[in-house]
């Protein structure tokens, strides 16, 4: 096995010629999966498989596994378990040979396979296709250690010693730097470098080759991928009653591992380093952008709400009570209300409810309904979603009848600090009114809808003036809908 020199992206020999070859193969055509919940999904799987220091719980494994095969894939018609099982067929099921050359082929096999896909999906699905059938050969051997139809001292010698350290830690260290690439080559294509220009300080070829250096990453993700799931999976097969796969590999050296940890890991430290700086350049764009879009007349919402919610997605918004997910389009021409608020909305429970009632559940919403949409914009604490926030805007995106932005963590720093500097959000949640023309009508329209719900609509600054204006400052009006009996005893005063 051969590996590059001590320069991560040094000349290696024909890599011009790979690069190319990697670049007719890549033909993305609009899909887009989400990767960073495949990743997340695909992490816990393997760390499912991989407690060594307990026997892990079986009812785990099957719900981090399903909840990798039920991630949409947006722009196909192919369900993604499909696609895995392809993967997963080219991976397990097709010999190639044990050398280099071979495995070459195989990678570029796969590249081929998935080639309308985007270069982070590319690694996330190969890396998936490995999880699940490592998560089942794990639990396999964990449900014949429990029945005892599996005696540990007959698996191989090979095996025992992966088992044990420093090999397994070696395989270890190697997957944890297989997905720390991963998470740099999906912020990279999360990047709006078609929307914001970059600074490259001189360097007109900056971005160009860093595009080059992150398909050579993805490149040897998937070799990596190749490699220890050709030793690792092939010598667990025989001994846990699984499909056959073919046994044309030897499993990977401790040396070997370390090895295609260590080349991994001098990508890992270069791009992150390249990506930071890309980050930090569009972050401050786009903030300036911001600045400057608010102060725009538009004739429509849509560029507003593209730059605030869709530089990095087509499909920011989740509908909260279908789950379905869907792009800005779905708010052209209609009133937006954005709730900005801490994840823990469900905390202030009786406000969130109180709510709901003057606005979904008020009678006069009935007439309005389709003209205006509420999208909740949770903000955690710190720059750092936390585990806490992240399961309390999972338990209200269930059941709040409005939009949510989605994934939560993907809101831009730039919009937050936008929404922080320009829009006075401490803590405590706002409401700040879009209307359809993307003008912002209202900095706070939450006491308004406390007070009136949907009778405010639209919602504007100068609808509450004229709310106010339309009401009477009489004893008739401060008890309205507090005591009857009180309204009633209070007329006799007149």
């Amino acid at each position: 096995m051969s590996f590059l020199g001590n320069d991560p992206f040094s000349q290696m020999p024909l890599q011009d010629f790979l690069i190319k070859k990697l670049l007719l193969s890549h033909n993305p055509d609009g899909r887009r999966l989400d990767s960073e919940l495949l990743l997340l999904a695909v992490e816990n799987v393997i760390f499912y498989a991989t407690k060594t220091s307990q026997v892990p719980d079986l009812h785990l494994y099957p719900n981090a596994k399903s909840e990798i095969r039920k991630i949409e894939v947006f722009g196909s018609d192919e369900p993604l378990g499909s696609t895995i099982n392809k993967i997963s067929h080219q991976i397990f099921c097709e010999s190639s040979g044990r050398d280099d050359q071979n495995q070459h082929g195989k990678t570029m096999s796969l590249f081929d396979l998935l080639g309308n896909y985007r270069w982070d999906d590319k690694a996330i699905l190969v890396l998936a296709a490995f999880a699940i059938k490592y998560g089942e050969i794990w639990l396999r051997m964990q449900l014949c250690r429990r029945d005892n139809s599996m005696v540990v001292k007959t698996l191989p010698t090979d095996l025992n010693r992966l088992l044990m350290e420093p090999q397994f830690k070696a395989f270890s260290s190697l997957i944890k730097i297989t997905l720390e690439v991963i998470k740099i080559v999906i912020n990279y294509e999360g990047l709006p470098l078609s929307q914001v220009d970059l600074d490259d300080h001189g360097d007109d070829d900056g971005t160009k080759k860093t595009k080059y250096q992150i398909c050579i990453a993805v490149y040897w993700i998937i070799r990596s991928v190749l490699a220890f799931s050709s030793g690792i999976i092939t010598d667990l097969t025989p001994y846990v009653k699984t499909e056959q796969v073919y046994s044309d590999s030897r499993i990977l050296t401790t040396w070997e591992l370390s090895s295609l940890a260590y080349q991994l890991s001098g990508m890992y430290n270069h791009l992150r380093n390249q990506v930071e700086k890309y980050l930090q350049q569009t972050e401050t764009k786009l903030y300036q952008k911001l600045l400057n879009i608010f102060k725009k007349t538009h004739v429509e919402n849509q560029e507003v709400l593209r730059w605030l919610f869709a530089i990095r997605d087509d499909f920011p918004l989740l509908d909260c009570p279908t789950q379905a997910k869907f792009g800005v389009p779905q708010l052209r021409s209609k009133v937006v209300i954005l709730l900005i608020s801490k994840p823990d909305l469900h905390h202030h429970i009786e406000e969130s409810l109180f709510l709901v009632q003057q606005t979904q559940d008020h009678p006069y919403n009935k007439t309005i309904q389709e003209s205006y949409k509420i999208v909740w914009i949770p903000i955690p604490a710190s720059n750092l979603w936390t585990d806490a926030e992240l399961r309390s805007f999972q338990v209200l995106s269930h059941s709040l009848p409005w939009f949510s932005i989605r994934p939560p963590q993907s809101l831009s720093s730039a919009v937050v600090k936008f929404v922080k500097l320009n829009w006075n959000y401490k803590d405590d949640p706002i409401m700040v009114v879009l209307d359809p023309n993307g003008t912002v009508t209202n900095y706070n329209a939450i006491d308004m809808v406390y007070i009136w719900g949907a009778r405010a609509y639209p919602f504007s600054s100068s609808r509450e003036i004229d709310l106010w204006q339309e009401e009477k400052w009489t004893m008739q009006f401060l008890v309205d809908e507090i005591d009857t009996l009180l309204t009633t005893w209070s007329s006799g005063f007149r």
